[in-house]
């Protein structure tokens, strides 16, 4: 009697790839952590015409960002004649500093979050999510990923309350080596684009 054995080949090529890793965790359906369960949701990004509206998650707190608010406090440091490229100076905005990147990105570095709202239902972030149009915009979240500054708990929540209004929504893993960035301009090629993700 023959058996049929797995082709090595074919779950190689599934394994060594992160598409392929999302795959095998998504048919194994759930995770269980600490008691708690997640379903698991493949987060592939599509191109949209939405326009991002961007959160910061860490320490399980969370901001809006404003970037024209940010963007012209940038500016104004930028035009200060103490400022020298590549310094790391204050945003005045949300305990967040920002710094210059190669004339086209504004990287957000994050540091104290105690001014933060911990909780979606703090009206300050309730009224940011309640405010996007889903036909006009999407939220992306920049979550902190390292176990020290975890802000994956509240995004989580922050993404299950869009998807009840039926908003769209995105994510980009950081952390202090790799921060947060926003371009001053969306047509500079080298700018990270932003997109949302089936099913968020």
């Amino acid at each position: 009697m023959k058996l049929d054995l797995i082709n090595i080949n074919s779950l190689t090529d599934i394994i060594s790839n992160s598409v392929g890793i999302l795959i095998l965790f998504a048919v194994l359906n759930i995770v269980y952590e600490g008691g708690k369960v997640y379903k698991l949701e493949v987060p592939l990004e599509y191109e949209s015409s939405l326009i991002p509206a961007f959160f910061l998650c860490k320490d399980n707190a969370i901001v809006f960002l404003e970037p024209e608010i940010i963007f012209i406090n940038a500016i104004l440091q930028a035009n200060k004649k103490s400022y020298h490229k590549q310094d790391i100076f204050s945003l005045d905005y949300m305990d967040i500093k920002g710094q210059i990147v190669e004339d086209y990105a504004l990287l957000l570095h994050a540091n104290d979050t105690s001014s933060w709202s911990k909780t979606i239902d703090d009206s300050q972030i309730s009224d940011a999510l309640d405010r996007l149009d889903s036909k006009k915009q999407f939220a992306f979240f920049f979550v902190y990923d390292d176990s020290q500054n975890n802000g994956f708990e509240i995004y989580r929540q922050a993404r299950q309350y869009l998807k009840q209004r039926h908003v769209k929504s995105g994510w980009q893993p950081v952390n202090k080596n790799h921060p947060a960035s926003i371009c001053f301009w969306g047509d500079v090629p080298a700018c990270n684009r932003y997109f949302p993700s089936r099913g968020g």
